[in-house]
């Protein structure tokens, strides 16, 4: 014996309906999402805008990099050179005194 109790006969009339509703149900949910997004959007611009009314204007910086140089380094002969004259200098002048 056959049980027919859980075969039901479907309409494809009402099928089709029911998943056009739901789709255009999806679409309107996606709309009303673009559309918050876009007004949260255009809050941020308009309080950028604010923030810039705001703002004093500031100088331009040319350039952030030091002109200063480095100093250059001197060779041992060259300290030993000014150390010799240093030693000199300080002889003669406690001689004279």
């Amino acid at each position: 014996m056959i049980r027919y109790s859980t075969c039901r006969g479907t309409n494809p009339t009402i099928d089709l309906l029911e998943s056009i509703v739901k789709e255009y149900r999806e679409l309107l949910d996606l709309r009303e999402k673009v559309r918050k997004a876009e007004i949260a959007a255009a809050e941020r611009l308009r309080l950028r805008g604010k923030l810039a009314e705001c703002t004093r204007p500031v100088a331009r910086v040319v350039s952030r990099k030091r002109v200063t140089r480095q100093p250059r380094e001197f060779t041992k002969r060259e300290l030993y050179a000014m150390l010799a004259e240093a030693v000199r200098n300080t002889g003669c002048a406690s001689a004279a005194s």
